[in-house]
């Protein structure tokens, strides 16, 4: 599991392109889902900044899509 914890920190890191928490807990899966990178920064793009009302973290939502996949 902490290849995935070490990959979500590296993506956070990353000023261009931006990755929001959402991003960076969804993408390390990204291959193990049959997603590509693109697809699975794509999907969650909407899901940053607590999805612009400040009341939904980004991580978590993150981590239940992995959990309805």
């Amino acid at each position: 599991m902490s290849e995935f914890v070490d990959r979500a920190r590296e993506l956070r890191r990353i000023v261009e392109p931006h990755y929001n928490c959402a991003q960076a807990a969804f993408v390390p899966f990204a291959e193990r889902m049959d997603l590509t990178h693109e697809q699975a920064y794509s999907v969650t793009q909407a899901f940053g900044g607590d999805m612009q009302t400040g009341s939904v973290c980004g991580a978590l939502v993150g981590a239940q899509l992995l959990k309805q996949s």
